[in-house]
Parts: C-alpha cells; structure tokens; sequence
C-alpha cells in the first residue's frame, strides 16, 4: 500500500504569483512615493514664488513712502528718450519724488538698450537733490533687486494723474486735481517640479502717495 507524502516548498506557479504581486505593490509604493515627491517640490516652489513675489512687492511699497510722482523726470525722460510714459500706459518704469532726491524703477533692458524693458530683473537708480547726473545718464548706477532663482517675466505702472496736480494756473486754480497713485502689476515665474515646468504669479498692488501737499 503507497502512503501520500506531504508536499514540501512551493510550486513554480505559487513563487510566479507571489513575485508577481510584489512587483505590482513595490511599482504602486514607487509611484506614489514619486508623486508625493513632486506635488511637495511644488507646494515648495509655489510658496517660495508667493513668497519672492510678495518681496517685489514689498521693495516698491517701502520706497514709496512720503513720496509722490516725479513729474520732472517723465518730461526730461520725453525729452532724451521720446516716449510720453504717463500718456502711453502702462509703463515698466516708475519715478518719485523724495525729500531726497529721485528714486527710479525699471524693468531692465538689454545691452545696449537699458530701457527696453526686456529683461527680467527689478533696478533702482537713485539720484540726490544735490547730484547733477540723472538717472537718464549713462553712467547712472543701478541697484538690481533679485530675490532666490523667481524672475520678472513683466511688470507694468499705472501712474496717475498724467498731468502734475502740483502745476498752479495763472487763475490760482490748478490743472489737476487728482491724488497721485500707482498701480503696478507684477508678473514672475519660478522653475517647476518637473522638468520644463515653469510656474507662474500676477500679482497687484495700488499706493496713494501720500505727499500731495502744494
């Protein structure tokens, strides 16, 4: 009489299932754990691009206070350059008015050509009262304003009123009434999570200046 033996180990077909159903849950942990990964590097990237953004914003905001519009510079600016900036909105430069002397803000140009306003950064020039050399000169110097790897990718002024409030007529009146103000719109980008992802913010702000004494 032959006596049933128990079967020791596993069948070929149990190892195949088993290596099968390790490969499916090792791909799935992988391809979460990979995502996880890039919706995180993102969240990162995207507050850090609020976040530089916000610091834009607040350089503008910081240089703008007890100022007003420096309606002098635009007229010598249509004199040297040609182009009417307060007339032809919006504008990517923006000059005031301190007790100091003339703070101007720029998108920056390119070689050659400083106030095209294709380039990517954010430049101040600043000129003291007692300073003969405006910031329309070429040997004016320029701060640039960069903030980690966030770039401009446009910014634009709205200054107003175009005509200077602070002009008196021979009547006593004068030919502009209005408060000056600013509104500025800002455009930036950051590199994304993926590769040849580009994340992008607009954001804007309106300033009253507040010097509007004549």
């Amino acid at each position: 009489m032959r006596s049933n033996k128990q079967q020791l180990g596993f069948s070929l077909m149990e190892v195949l299932v088993v290596l099968a159903i390790f490969t499916v849950t090792i791909t799935l942990a992988l391809d979460l754990f990979l995502t996880l990964s890039t919706v995180q590097r993102k969240t990162v990237r995207e507050q850090e691009l609020e976040n530089n953004t916000q610091l834009f914003i607040n350089t503008l905001n910081s240089q703008l206070r007890n100022t007003t519009l420096s309606y002098d510079f635009y007229d010598e600016y249509y004199v040297q350059i040609g182009e009417d900036l307060l007339t032809d909105l919006p504008t990517h430069i923006l000059a005031i008015d301190s007790s100091d002397g003339v703070a101007v803000f720029r998108k920056s140009g390119e070689v050659g050509n400083p106030w095209s306003g294709v380039g990517s950064d954010l430049e101040m020039c600043f000129s003291k009262n007692n300073s003969q050399e405006s910031c329309l000169a070429d040997s004016a110097v320029w701060d640039v304003f960069s903030y980690g790897e966030t770039t401009i990718e446009d910014l634009k002024f709205y200054p107003l009123p175009a005509k200077s409030p602070f002009v008196a007529l021979t009547d006593g009146t004068y030919q502009n009434n209005q408060q000056p103000m600013v509104t500025a719109i800002i455009k930036t980008s950051y590199a994304g999570a993926r590769e040849g992802e580009k994340l992008e913010l607009t954001a804007q702000t309106t300033f009253s200046f507040k010097d509007y004494q004549r």
